[in-house]
Order: C-alpha cells, then sequence, then structure tokens
C-alpha cells in the first residue's frame, strides 16, 4: 500500500530488487477435467494502484489497444514492467503467445521476451515458485521457477532459470517511486482461484551502470 524508493533523480545509485512468491492455480473440484483454466497473474511495478479504464485482458494494469497488446492511443505513459504469468490466450491477439508462458511486458502486454512455461497438467493444481532478481548494476532482469511438491519448500537453488532480459533500465521507464505488487485476470467462468503464498520483496542500492563517482 506503500510506494517503494527505486531511484532518485541526481542520484548515482538506484535499487536492484529481489522478489519471490508462491503461487497455486487451483481448478475447481467440480470441474476436474479442466486442465487449463482462464485467467493469468503479473508481478508488477507501477505508478497507481488504480485500475481505471483498464479490463482483464492486461491483467488491470493499463488500457490497451487489443489489436497490438500496446497503451490505447492518448492515454498516459504506463511506467510499468510486469512478470507475466499467463494462463489464458486469446488466438485473436496474434502477439499473445502460448500458454502457460512467463513473459516480460514493459508499458505494453506485447511482452517484449516470453518463454513456455510447463504443460496444463504439470502446472495447474500445483504450487510454483517464482523468483524475480534486478540489477539494477547491470541493468538486467531474471526469472526463476521451482515447481514444489506438497510437502516441498520454496528453494531458490532448485529453481530454473526461464528468462532473462538485458538493458532494463528501470530509472528511465518507471516512476521514482512506484508501487509493487501483483495484478491478475481472473477466470470468465469458476473454473478456479488463485491462491498467493510466501511474498517477499527487498532492495539494494547499487552504483548504477556507467556512472562513476
Amino acid at each position: 500500500k506503500k510506494k517503494v524508493q527505486l531511484w532518485k533523480k541526481g542520484s548515482p545509485y538506484a535499487a536492484s530488487f529481489s522478489t519471490s512468491f508462491t503461487v497455486k492455480f487451483d481448478r475447481d473440484a467440480e470441474r476436474s477435467v479442466i486442465t487449463v483454466f482462464g485467467g493469468g497473474i503479473a508481478f508488477a511495478i507501477t505508478p497507481t494502484i488504480d485500475v481505471g479504464k483498464s479490463g482483464p485482458e492486461s491483467f488491470g494494469l493499463f488500457a490497451i489497444d487489443d489489436a497490438t497488446g500496446k497503451p490505447v492511443a492518448g492515454s498516459p505513459d504506463p511506467r510499468t514492467v510486469a512478470v507475466e504469468i499467463d494462463n489464458s490466450r486469446d488466438t485473436t491477439y496474434g502477439w499473445d503467445p502460448q500458454i502457460p508462458h512467463v513473459g516480460l511486458d514493459i508499458n505494453s502486454v506485447d511482452s517484449v521476451k516470453s518463454r513456455f512455461l510447463w504443460n496444463g497438467t504439470r502446472f495447474i493444481d500445483r504450487k510454483i515458485a517464482a523468483f524475480i532478481d534486478y540489477d539494477a548494476r547491470e541493468q538486467e532482469i531474471s526469472v526463476r521457477f521451482q515447481n514444489v511438491s506438497t510437502n516441498g519448500k520454496p528453494n531458490k537453488r532448485k529453481s530454473k532459470l526461464f528468462l532473462t532480459y538485458s538493458g532494463l533500465d528501470l530509472t528511465k521507464i518507471v516512476n521514482e517511486q512506484s508501487y509493487v505488487g501483483f495484478s491478475m485476470r481472473v477466470p470468465e467462468t469458476e473454473d478456479g482461484v488463485y491462491d498467493l503464498y510466501d511474498w517477499r520483496f527487498s532492495t539494494k542500492w547499487v552504483l548504477r551502470k556507467g556512472i562513476k563517482i
């Protein structure tokens, strides 16, 4: 509910961050034959917690043009970076990859990079631990996942690297003080729910890339 300082104008430092959480996409017990249901969740850095005119197709982050996934023309700069775990696909959107996938969204839900996760049988009804790390010095973000068993515990050392992206300078994209948290698209039908566990978020100030003091 409070904004986080990620950079400061005139300062040679910026905040690296690490966040981890566990999410479970639960099917409705009475509809157990369904292997994939509509919906998706995104970890986001955003200037506001007001969904405004945004819809489910953009996880409630900002209003988009359905044809492109980019912000509606004339709307304010979203100043948003998000890591989406998407389990719903509208095939009319040519920019929406195969599901389930992880994607990095920069001011658009047409991800700058994405990767297929697991098939629905391995993904649904299981706890999936996510580990997201951003290095403000190297301007690189990485996303790892671990399929957690019923009795298992999240362990970054047991996770698998699924996505990396370089050249991500948050000082040029998000506000100095931004909200961090989750936004999501809920199923249109009662196919299931999300369970979110064990969220952690921390920052560390580092010297920005290319700056000497």
